[in-house]
């Protein structure tokens, strides 16, 4: 069975493409065009299937499933 993950249909696929370095949209975000920026951000997000990180819309992974965020640090 093909995991979330490598299907390139999932929110959770992630292009070799993407990092977090790449500029998503332009121009930059500023007091002046919240609305503007806003439309652009998230029109580029449905096109590389991640608005739900943004909407929330995907339910969370049980937390037995293999996509489930783990932790690495330890909290107190």
């Amino acid at each position: 069975m093909e995991q979330p993950s490598q299907s390139t249909s999932s929110y959770l696929y992630l292009h070799l493409g993407e990092n977090p370095t790449t500029l998503l949209v332009s121009p930059l975000l500023e007091s002046t065009n919240y609305h503007s920026w806003s439309q652009s951000i998230l029109t580029m997000l449905s096109t590389k299937n991640k608005i739900e990180f943004v909407l929330g819309t995907h339910p969370c992974p049980a937390k037995d499933h293999s996509t489930y965020p783990t932790s690495t640090y330890v909290t107190t």
